[in-house]
C-alpha cells in the first residue's frame, strides 16, 4: 500500500508535488508554511546572505521533530545547488525533490512516536532488507557524494543528531572529505519552538495557534579554519561548540 492512499497525508503530498515544479524547491516549501498559517522568524541570515547564496557551504542544524528541515530550507536564499542529507526512508517519497536528497541510514530513536513514524515510512515507502555492513558502506558513499557536492560549489545541509542525543560522526567525515578549501564555509543553524504538535501544521491555518518557528544562523566559519582529517574528533569538537552556541541563544 502506498502512503498516498492515506487521504490526509496523500493530499498534502500532492499539494507539494504540484507546488514545487511550479514554484521551485524552496518557494514550494514556503508556500506550505504560508498555507499552514505558521508564524516564522529568522535571525542572523541577512548579514550572511551572500555566503549562503553564492559559496560552498556545510550547514549543521538540529532536528528533534519534523518541521526543522522545512524551516531551515525556507529560511535559506534560493539556490539550485542545495542538498540535504536525509534518512533513506525519504528518498522516493517526493520524487520531485529526489535530486536534492542524499540518503543515509540512521539508527531509530527510542521515542515511541519516532519508532511509529519510522515503521510507517519503512512499510509504506521503503521496503528493503540490507545488512548492517551494507548500510555502513552506503553511508560512506553518501558522505563522499555530499562532499563532492560542496567541492562543486553547492550547499549541503546535515543534521548530526537526528535520532540520538550525541552527534553522529557523519558531519566530521563530511568536512574531512571536503578538505581545507578556502572558499567553503561551515554554518550552524538552530530551529526553536518545534514540537510533536507540528504535525498539526499540516492542517491549513492551524499553525496560527502554534508557537512562532524561529530560525537562527551563526556566523560563517571557513572550513580551512576547522578542518582536520580525523572526522570523529572533529565531530566531537563541533558538537561541543554547537551546544554552547545554542545555550547562549536560549539565555
Amino acid at each position: 500500500m502506498d502512503i498516498r492512499h492515506f487521504s490526509f497525508i496523500g493530499s498534502y503530498i500532492k499539494k507539494i508535488e504540484k507546488n514545487i515544479p511550479e514554484l521551485g524547491f524552496q518557494k514550494g516549501l514556503r508556500r506550505e508554511i504560508e498555507r499552514s498559517g505558521s508564524k516564522f522568524s529568522v535571525f542572523g541570515r541577512d548579514e550572511i546572505k551572500e555566503v549562503l547564496a553564492k559559496t560552498p557551504v556545510v550547514i549543521a542544524f538540529n532536528h528533534p521533530y519534523e518541521v526543522e528541515t522545512i524551516a531551515c530550507l525556507a529560511a535559506l536564499p534560493d539556490r539550485d545547488d542545495i542538498f540535504l542529507v536525509v534518512t533513506h526512508f525519504l528518498k522516493g517519497l517526493l520524487p520531485v525533490i529526489d535530486k536534492h536528497l542524499i540518503s543515509v541510514y540512521v539508527r531509530r530513536r527510542k521515542v515511541v512516536w519516532r519508532k511509529l513514524s519510522a515503521f510507517i515510512l519503512e512499510n509504506f515507502i521503503k521496503k528493503e532488507k540490507i545488512t548492517s555492513e551494507d548500510r555502513h558502506q552506503r553511508n560512506i558513499q553518501s558522505i563522499n557524494e555530499a562532499a563532492e557536492k560542496v567541492k562543486q560549489g553547492g550547499l549541503v545541509m546535515i543534521t548530526p543528531n537526528p535520532h540520538n542525543k550525541k552527534w553522529q560522526s557523519g558531519i566530521g567525515w563530511l568536512i574531512s572529505n571536503i578538505g581545507p578549501i578556502e572558499q567553503a564555509h561551515y554554518i550552524k543553524v538552530y530551529v526553536a519552538n518545534s514540537s510533536f504538535l507540528d504535525y498539526l501544521r499540516l492542517i491549513p491555518s492551524f499553525g496560527r495557534v502554534l508557537p512562532t518557528i524561529k530560525v537562527y544562523f551563526s556566523e560563517p566559519v571557513k572550513l580551512n579554519k576547522i578542518w582536520q582529517s580525523d572526522g570523529k574528533k572533529l565531530t566531537f569538537e563541533l558538537e561541543k561548540e554547537y551546544n554552547k552556541w545554542v545555550k547562549d541563544i536560549n539565555k
